[in-house]
């Protein structure tokens, strides 16, 4: 049931290596035509280069699939599939750079120039919430100190990074002399915001989540709050009831996630700082007011800095009119007791639901 992509898929060694895994895995039990031609379907590739398509085509054909899921596709500096997300991602991205660097789009929440930065952030902003991936990279990746890098190795430590593999040196010559390693992801083991106040939260499963989440009103109705980005608004509800409604400001500069959350820590101020100097777009914003962080890093929280709310405006996080919010706050879950800047949800006191949509 899982989707795949390789977003530089080359010949599609991977997917089809991939496919081959899955039905080993099912031996004993072996897929029925149906499903074979499902898992079929959930395997996507993406190049840049019409006659690697046309490869990855044919070796597909050869293997099986009738309709190949094959694109010509520059996953670097194209907007067009941004919002699609995956399961599984698997590449082995190219390692070298054009000449004067690559011009990407300002979706990404790493602005860099070089492919090797830009693949692995495209990469990770393309899981779903409980997606994993590997990831073939140059060395540099792990041990450059350009700005770029840096901040990418915070992202990705901070993003379900939970292993690097370090590769023998020659592993792909003739082809490519640079030493290599594989980047290892998984959304569902490691669960923490991209602020300084980032702490580990491991999660057993998703059953356990929702045991621990979750709140209501004197009612008995459930709290939760609804965020629609196609009409950039959120509303607070009690059961079917609004009870709060007001415009907010999605992502611009990289998507805002789309899902059924939980409200998992809430800060009643902090810092937050990010993007990039070089390209104009660092920020660093004190005292960001009534944070409720619901994925990852990612915050419904008042916004100071703009007053355009009702269009996209942000890095990913949910911007709100400063009174509303302030309300919003107080009403969902987890409580927090007074004088306390920082609280994280449990079973006595849990975070009220969010979907996002």
């Amino acid at each position: 049931n899982e989707t795949i992509l390789d977003p530089a898929c080359g010949t599609a060694g991977f997917l089809i290596s991939a496919y081959k895994h899955i039905l080993k895995q099912n031996k004993e039990k072996a897929l029925t035509p149906d499903e074979k031609l499902k898992l079929m379907n959930n395997l996507a590739g993406y190049d840049i280069s019409p006659d690697m398509v046309k490869l990855a085509l044919v070796n597909m054909y050869l293997h099986g699939f009738p309709e190949p899921k094959i694109h010509e596709y520059d996953s670097l500096t194209s907007e067009k599939r941004w919002d699609e997300t995956f399961d599984v991602i698997l590449a082995n991205p190219p390692f070298m750079t054009p000449k004067g660097g690559i011009v990407p789009h300002k979706r990404f929440s790493i602005q860099a120039n070089r492919a090797e930065v830009l693949f692995v952030d495209y990469i990770v902003e393309h899981l779903t919430i409980k997606g994993r991936a590997g990831i073939i990279v140059p060395e540099g990746v792990i041990f450059q100190s350009n700005n770029a890098y840096t901040q990418l190795r915070k992202k990705l430590v901070e993003d379900g990074l939970f292993a690097v593999v370090s590769l023998p040196a020659g592993v792909f010559n003739p082809y490519a002399g640079v030493k290599t390693s594989v980047l290892l992801f998984n959304n569902e083991v490691i669960d923490y915001p991209k602020t300084s106040l980032a702490s580990t939260v491991r999660l057993a499963s998703a059953n356990a989540l929702k045991d621990v989440l979750g709140t209501t009103n004197a009612a008995g109705e459930e709290k939760w709050i609804d965020i629609s980005l196609d009409e950039q608004k959120l509303r607070a509800m009690e059961g079917n009831r609004v009870v709060m409604e007001f415009p907010i400001s999605s992502g611009k500069w990289a998507p805002t996630p789309k899902g059924d959350f939980s409200i998992w820590y809430k800060t009643r101020n902090q810092s937050m700082i990010g993007g990039s100097k070089e390209l104009g777009t660092y920020y660093n914003l004190p005292n960001v007011p009534n944070n409720m962080f619901f994925y990852k890093g990612y915050a419904v929280h008042g916004a100071y800095w703009h007053n355009n709310f009702g269009q996209p405006m942000s890095h990913g996080c949910v911007n709100a009119p400063l009174a509303q919010v302030a309300q919003l706050f107080e009403w969902a879950g987890p409580v927090l007791p007074e004088k306390t800047n920082a609280l994280r949800a449990s079973a006595d006191n849990p975070g009220t639901r969010v979907y996002v949509h």
